[in-house]
């Protein structure tokens, strides 16, 4: 899909009420497709490719509907916040870098695949931010953020095995698949349910 060019490219008081109601969704969904996910090792090892496959739409159509810079960098920089809160400093830093990456990836909003792009590039660095720090540092890391979750010292080292290089880039280019779908099943649902509505003009 092709979109007009707005004819105002700063972002306004609108857009960013618009931005906050978006991502707030977007929270919301995000705890509760991973938390489904999360009561296992292996559940959570793969929770954010869950996440990704049916987040698209709710970061894709309010970028579809403002189309202006700054919206995916915004994006990002609530979702570093929301990591800060939680002391996630390697998170708060990858999630930023996704976010100028897609920034650049966005240009000027004026395509499906520019922004569908940018989506997978946050998404990615999501990805990389929770769980590199995992695989980098190995074993206390790892207790340290399964008692979080509730799940038991004894389930964590029965699953160490897993804990490999080899199993994070299976995982890395499963989330960026997972990603581009959730990508792609975003875009349309919004062709087919917004796209003749004033809310995509």
């Amino acid at each position: 899909m092709e979109f007009k060019m707005k004819d105002d490219n700063k972002l306004n008081t609108r857009d960013l009420i618009t931005l906050g109601i978006f991502n707030a969704i977007a929270i919301v969904v995000y705890m509760l497709v991973s938390s489904l996910f999360c009561i296992t090792i292996l559940g959570s090892l793969i929770s954010t490719a869950a996440v990704y496959l049916v987040i698209g739409v709710v970061y894709l159509l309010p970028a579809i509907k403002i189309r202006k810079r700054g919206v995916f960098l915004i994006c990002g920089i609530i979702l570093a916040i929301i990591s800060l809160s939680s002391g996630q400093i390697y998170h708060v830093i990858s999630v930023i870098i996704g976010a100028v990456i897609a920034e650049m990836l966005a240009g000027d909003y004026s395509t499906s695949k520019k922004i569908s792009s940018a989506f997978v590039a946050l998404m990615t660095f999501d990805f990389i931010g929770i769980n590199l720090p995992i695989f980098a540092f190995g074993p206390s890391y790892i207790l340290e953020r399964g008692a979080r979750y509730g799940i038991t010292e004894a389930a964590i080292n029965s699953s160490l095995h897993y804990f490999t290089w080899s199993t994070f880039i299976i995982l890395l280019v499963l989330n960026i698949v997972c990603a581009i779908f959730g990508a792609w099943i975003g875009m349309k649902i919004i062709e087919k349910h917004f796209k003749e509505s004033d809310l995509v003009e």
